[in-house]
């Protein structure tokens, strides 16, 4: 009877081992031939079974994919989720931070944003979070299009995202257990995501008219 269970489970784990190979290996030749597609940078991870780490420019945007060990809620184990970062390298009108509520506990630790922003629309999830060092300009600089940006973004299929910026730079961080590994699905992500993170930039004012000169 032992026998039979022990056998049972060896082949529960083998099976278990060879899918999760047969993931690994199709994600990292999609991610590799999105980074040569794309003049990214592609760097095996530290170990056989570690996932590859993707990084470098996208037109005028910083680009990060890479895997990360989270805990789960349980507090009893950990998984890998897949990352996404696209670093705007544009400063915003106000510090601030908005966040799924799985980002809470980063979201808490940041002392220098105080104040809280409740947004009025009935879209908008009441458990995301937004946190600023000036309410008022935050809820000034999310428009009704940045809203959008968010919670279409934010209502991804995903485990968490963030959204961090100050005077100098932002980053869209996103997190999800999709291992990303059919390159036709990573490119329409990334595309979409690249598209919708332009909208968040702050507008630029307008240049002063030129008049002509005066003839002599």
């Amino acid at each position: 009877m032992w026998f039979f269970i022990w056998i049972l489970l060896s082949v529960f784990i083998i099976g278990v081992t060879a899918w999760s190979l047969r993931i690994l290996l199709a994600q990292r030749a999609a991610w590799q031939s999105f980074a040569k597609k794309n003049n990214l940078n592609f760097r095996t991870g530290r170990s056989f079974f570690v996932s590859p780490v993707v990084s470098g420019t996208l037109g005028p945007y910083g680009f990060g994919l890479f895997s990360e060990e989270r805990p789960t809620g349980d507090a009893r184990g950990s998984r890998f989720n897949t990352v996404i970062e696209i670093a705007l390298r544009q400063g915003m009108p106000v510090p601030g931070v908005i966040g799924t509520a799985e980002m809470a506990p980063v979201i808490e630790s940041l002392d220098n944003l105080t104040q809280t922003l409740t947004i009025n629309d009935p879209e908008w999830d009441s458990r995301w979070l937004i946190r600023s060092t000036d309410s008022a300009a935050m809820e000034k600089f999310l428009t009704p299009a940045r809203r959008d940006v968010i919670k279409k973004i934010f209502r991804m299929k995903i485990m968490a995202a963030l959204f961090i910026f100050d005077d100098k730079d932002a980053v869209f961080r996103l997190e999800t257990a999709d291992p990303l590994h059919n390159l036709d699905r990573l490119e329409k992500i990334v595309r979409m995501l690249i598209q919708q993170v332009e909208v968040m930039l702050p507008e630029k004012p307008a240049a002063p008219a030129q008049t002509e000169s005066a003839q002599p």
